[in-house]
């Protein structure tokens, strides 16, 4: 053979090459698409699979995760208590100026409890949403997860930056209820 080996066979596989055991160790598909069969010694400089790309990832960072209210509706209390399982604290009620969040819990999508503080970590990409109404009154990412200074149970974190990137003018008022997001959480 010079130069060329050509295989037609419509949709079908093209070219199967099987290994031991007579299993397939690489099929060629008359369309161009490759798939390798349980392997995963690759090396520098080697095309690797979808898959075997997905899962790295996902070992090297875990799943992420979006922990909301899920529906439940949370008081906000500008008190210097400790917050509830549905209810937050800050250290104002200024939009603009506000810095810190103290929180117990929140839900996962699948609508289970989220104790933040045992359980959780953000990412560098982690973003809280705040919301009054189904109005979104504050967005911004987040810094300094650590325990509570007002209850061990519960975590406390920083805004990102010198304000939130997005909020609506005006304070948070006590009682008054609001829908929570945070977005690209890690569970622990």
């Amino acid at each position: 053979l010079d130069g060329a080996l050509t295989i037609k066979k419509n949709n079908q596989v093209a070219l199967d090459i099987i290994g031991e055991g007579d299993e397939s160790q690489v099929k060629i598909w008359s369309s161009g698409g490759v798939a390798l069969q349980n392997y995963t010694a690759f090396k520098d400089n080697e095309l690797v699979t979808k898959k075997y790309v997905d899962d790295k990832i996902v070992s090297a960072t875990g799943e992420l995760y979006t922990l909301s209210t899920c529906g439940n509706h949370y008081t906000f209390n500008n008190g210097l208590d400790a917050p509830t399982n549905t209810s937050f604290r800050t250290d104002t009620s200024s939009h603009s100026s506000l810095k810190e969040f103290h929180f117990k819990q929140l839900w996962t999508s699948e609508n289970e409890i989220a104790l933040l503080n045992a359980n959780w970590q953000p990412t560098p990409s982690t973003v809280l949403e705040l919301y009054i109404r189904a109005e979104l009154a504050m967005k911004t990412t987040i810094k300094d997860w650590k325990t509570s200074t007002r209850n061990n149970n519960c975590v406390m974190f920083n805004l990102s930056g010198s304000q939130p990137c997005t909020h609506l003018h005006g304070y948070l008022y006590n009682n008054s209820t609001y829908e929570v997001i945070l977005t690209n959480m890690r569970k622990v």
